[in-house]
């Protein structure tokens, strides 16, 4: 049972670091960010006071900033992880 969970435990702990799964879920954070902010300030447009949708729409933001940060996160190591491939390519091919 307990290799069960380790197993279990590993795989999400390799599928929360690669970078193809990093970039998929900044993509949907993006989008689900910025259909909120649009959505709540179309709600608010003729409203000036400060309601709790402002404060999602700051959360949007921030998640929004959070999610463009990992998204280059990812696309910096998914081109580390193809130059490794690359380069392990080339050390077999001379071996």
């Amino acid at each position: 049972m307990k290799s069960f969970f380790k197993k279990v435990l590993h795989g999400i702990d390799w599928l929360t670091n690669n970078p193809i799964y990093q970039l998929l879920v900044s993509l949907a954070l993006v989008g689900v960010s910025i259909y909120d902010s649009i959505k709540v300030i179309i709600q608010d447009v003729t409203s000036l006071h400060f309601k709790k949708e402002h404060f999602i729409i700051l959360v949007g933001i921030l998640m929004l900033i959070n999610s463009i940060n990992n998204l280059f996160k990812g696309v910096k190591n998914l081109d580390k992880s193809v130059e490794t491939i690359e380069e392990e390519e080339k050390e077999a091919r001379e071996k």
